[in-house]
């Protein structure tokens, strides 16, 4: 595999795994007015993973996650508590919670924490 491919691999795997983390939602903090619980309302927004990787949910249901390389893109929607993202790698599905400025993601199977983001 040449570096050019593995490197884009990578990206799409880096992909994958920040719309996995989005899935959970965000949260809307009484500091900004945004919507909290599992609103779709409450995802729109900057949000910020621990290592500064930001990922925008846009009011129109496109994704933006910014990357080393250059942003990738997808869209979202939600049902429930249920958040759905389709990008490069197909399409994903998990739980979110927002609670105030945080976002937790979790998968819908096991429960477990998948990622937790802050609002910017």
């Amino acid at each position: 595999m040449t570096t050019t491919s593995k490197l884009f691999n990578n990206l799409s795997v880096l992909l994958a795994l920040c719309f996995c983390l989005t899935l959970t939602g965000c949260g809307g903090g009484g500091n900004n007015g945004a919507a909290t619980g599992n609103d779709a309302a409450a995802l729109v927004g900057t949000w910020e993973m621990d290592d500064g990787t930001e990922m925008v949910f846009n009011e129109d249901g496109t994704l933006v996650v910014g990357q080393l390389f250059g942003p990738a893109r997808g869209t979202w929607r939600t049902e429930g508590n249920r958040l759905f993202l389709d990008g490069d790698r197909g399409p994903l599905t998990s739980n979110f919670e927002v609670s105030g400025d945080t976002l937790t993601i979790t998968d819908p199977d096991t429960g477990e924490n998948m990622m937790v983001l802050t609002r910017k």
